[in-house]
């Protein structure tokens, strides 16, 4: 994850909810995930619509049997206590995520870290 460091512009590394549940649920990769969250020194940015999907991701995880009974409940608490500890920050939909400050860089980091990783300045 980039350093989160003001020198008149701003690193801000957003994860879609593919990226996020690697945190919780073993995959492939999530080693890479899990370290990449443990480097950073800011929060996690994603939006309103992956925290939805993150627990829709678990759940369905848990029916085709990638996880145990119950394991999807016991992983959405710990999604919504990052969410509530400020470890991951829900950008809202509205006006204000269009009028962000001029500068900064936005990464996203999506499900194939080697095809689906990009960054936009705004």
């Amino acid at each position: 994850m980039p350093k989160c460091v003001r020198t008149g512009s701003e690193a801000v590394e957003y994860w879609d909810s593919s990226a996020l549940i690697k945190l919780y649920a073993p995959e492939p990769d999530s080693l890479y995930y899990v370290r990449r969250a443990a480097e950073g020194t800011g929060a996690i940015i994603t939006s309103l619509t992956a925290k939805t999907e993150v627990v829709i991701g678990l759940r369905r995880k848990e029916a085709i049997g990638d996880l145990n009974a119950g394991t999807a409940a016991i992983l959405i608490r710990k999604f919504h206590s990052d969410c509530e500890s400020g470890r991951i920050q829900i950008v809202p939909h509205d006006v204000a995520v269009r009028g962000k400050p001029k500068g900064w860089r936005l990464s996203y980091l999506g499900i194939d870290r080697n095809r689906c990783s990009f960054e936009v300045w705004i």
